[in-house]
This record gives C-alpha cells, structure tokens and sequence, in this order.
C-alpha cells in the first residue's frame, strides 16, 4: 500500500505543479472525490487496480498499478477540456 500511497503522491505533485496545466484549471487537482461545489474544470484522478510483480520468491519487484485521470468540466462539447486533456497527456 505504500508504493500507491506514493504513486498518489507523484500524481498529485506531477499535475498540481505544472505551470502550464495550473491555469488551466485554477489549480484545482483532486485525488478521489473534488469536494462538492467544485468550480469547473478541474482535474480528478483514482486508483482503478492492480497487482503486485513479485520476482523469484516472495519479493516484489513493483506494483502494477491503473488509474483514472479525468478532466471534468461543464457542456456537451469535449473542446473545451481539450487543452487540459492534451497536457495532462504530455505530462504523463
């Protein structure tokens, strides 16, 4: 459970520090839930599941992790997270 309490930790870090993504969503970067009432857009990513890889015997050698990181924001068109969408991409 520590390495994904770490791989939360690099999420977090990785997104809520790059000075191109911040404007984009005020800084707003959530692991889990956004608190309710959250302004639009922001960012929100979740552990999905995973697995250990263990090497010969009981040692691990990492976890295989999936998450889910979306850009949520307002209306029916995709163009608008676009430009979040596209660095959140770059930056992972």
């Amino acid at each position: 459970m520590a390495d994904l309490a770490a791989a939360d930790k690099w999420l977090y870090a990785t997104l809520s520090a790059d000075a191109t993504l911040i404007p984009l969503i005020a800084g707003r970067v959530y692991d889990g839930i956004a608190p309710s009432g959250t302004a639009l857009p922001y960012v929100v990513f979740n552990y999905q599941g995973g697995y250990d890889v263990r090497g010969n015997g009981p040692i691990r050698v990492m976890v295989s992790g999936v998450y889910l990181v979306k850009a949520v924001g307002q209306g029916i068109s995709f163009a608008s997270l676009w430009p979040i969408v596209s660095r959140i991409d770059t930056l992972l």
